[in-house]
């Protein structure tokens, strides 16, 4: 299996109060207040063993990745996480995969205490090893898992989510990613430690844990929509994968403030200006670089813009959205087209009506307009409805 699959989307929480994101979907199902109530209490959902599966409604022909399950997400917790976070995380990810369709997925949630993460590596070890999956990290047998689980010189593995957990000085989850693993039929996520849900709702850091949640999550609704053999290539660009992350996160967020989930410190155009400023900031590192040629990963130069693939990502979004007059135009429309024409390219042409490279051209002009130009590509809450609009 080719390696390159192994995905890593992940997002590095720069800003406590600008950070998150997520929308929207045509049917959203209503909790309880027993189930999700703004006192955080606790999940009725059960942790699933080690030894269960993640189980799909079987659909032939369809890659397990891209069908719709019957189960939540199996969430892992180091054993040093309070039982308050576990259930406001576990919550937090139940309510966004209903909002946007449950697909199979697993997560693995790393704490902060050095013994309960050797512990975690072997309990993540154990259970690639009884669905047969060490394969795909090239690990040996399951001693070997658990020692590469455990090395600290290697982004993505535990001591790399327990050091962000450790050193955070944000209000929330510092960093957090979807880490691949489709070629076996189901999306993996990893989170360091998710600080903000030791509060309540209405506290500092709880409204950012949800964004992230939301965000990462997005990366598997994307993926859902994709192929193994064409992921690779329609996960591209950065601007409009990491964007349309972005602003579904950041819409989403402000609809469950709306709904009285969350309290948000800010307005989604508070959140869009900071995220404006910052993206101008980075831009100045590379100014004769369109969105689309910043979307070259690895190399120095989207290292020293990285801000501008995120944030003017998601206002390129939102100036599409507007455009299309559909604030969840790439939920509803772009990304199950994709799933027929397995082509980004030709997906962007027929939903928006113009190739990607020209709207890149047409974006650089536009996000340099007055800011009340700019303005209204923001989409509003419909306080009744909870959902967003373009008046």
């Amino acid at each position: 299996m080719n390696r390159y699959l192994l995905l890593i989307f992940s997002l590095t929480i720069t800003f406590c109060s600008i950070n998150s994101e997520t929308s929207n979907t045509a049917e959203d199902i209503i909790f309880s207040d027993d189930v999700f109530s703004n006192e955080s209490t606790v999940s009725t959902t059960t942790q699933p063993s080690i030894e269960s599966t993640v189980s799909t409604t079987t659909q032939p022909s369809i890659p397990l990745h891209m069908q719709t399950s019957s189960n939540y997400a199996e969430i892992f917790f180091m054993s040093d996480i309070p039982e308050k976070v576990e259930q406001n995380f576990r919550n937090a990810f139940q309510r966004v995969q209903n909002k946007w369709g449950i697909y199979p997925s697993v997560v693995w949630v790393v704490g902060l205490n050095e013994q309960a993460m050797i512990d975690f590596a072997e309990t993540y070890c154990e259970f690639k090893d009884k669905n047969e999956e060490l394969w795909y990290q090239n690990f040996k047998d399951k001693d070997d898992c658990i020692s590469k689980k455990l090395r600290t010189d290697n982004t993505w593995d535990f001591p790399y989510y327990r050091d962000f957990g450790i050193n955070n000085t944000y209000s929330n989850s510092m960093r957090k990613g979807h880490n691949g693993w489709i070629e076996v039929g189901y999306h993996e996520f990893a989170w360091s430690y998710p600080v903000g849900f030791e509060n309540n709702y209405d506290e500092d850091g709880f409204d950012g844990e949800y964004a992230g949640i939301a965000h990462e999550y997005f990366h598997g609704v994307q993926l859902a929509h994709m192929d193994i053999e064409s992921a690779y290539k329609n996960m591209q660009p950065t601007w409009f994968t990491e964007g349309s992350a972005t602003f579904m996160a950041q819409v989403y967020k402000q609809e469950l403030h709306v709904q009285g989930v969350l309290v948000s410190p800010s307005t989604l155009e508070e959140e869009m200006y900071g995220r404006y400023y910052s993206g101008e900031k980075d831009k100045v590192n590379c100014p004769d670089k369109t969105l689309g040629e910043l979307s070259v990963e690895n190399t120095a130069t989207a290292d020293l813009c990285m801000r501008v693939v995120y944030d003017w990502g998601m206002w390129a979004i939102a100036y599409l959205s507007h455009l299309a007059n559909d604030p969840y135009i790439t939920l509803n429309t772009y990304y199950p087209s994709l799933k027929n024409t397995k082509s980004h390219e030709v997906t962007f042409y027929e939903v928006f009506g113009l190739s990607m490279s020209d709207f890149e051209n047409q974006f650089e002009s536009w996000i340099k307009l007055s800011e009340s130009e700019r303005n209204v590509v923001i989409p509003k809450i419909n306080p009744e409805t909870g959902l967003a609009y373009y008046p």
